[in-house]
């Protein structure tokens, strides 16, 4: 274990309303979060989840930030 904190949240409630009520589609692949527990909620880190069979594969960046991750497949 390397103590990084693991994203595990996805905001399902904010997807949802946003697509009812401002038709916004949700994305292909969600990003799940790893935040504070006490105000200001920072966000400590986040990694996309990927449809099966793809699997976020880290291209380049910090590995704290979904933005590092692209969903492919093997």
């Amino acid at each position: 274990m390397t103590g990084e904190p693991i994203p595990q949240y996805v905001d399902l409630f904010r997807m949802s309303t946003n697509w009812v009520e401002k038709d916004i589609t949700p994305p292909d692949a969600p990003v799940l979060s790893s935040k504070l527990r006490l105000p200001p909620y920072t966000t400590l880190a986040t990694k996309p989840v990927c449809r099966y069979p793809d699997y976020p594969r880290y291209v380049g960046g910090d590995i704290r930030s979904a933005d590092a991750y692209r969903c492919v497949a093997d």
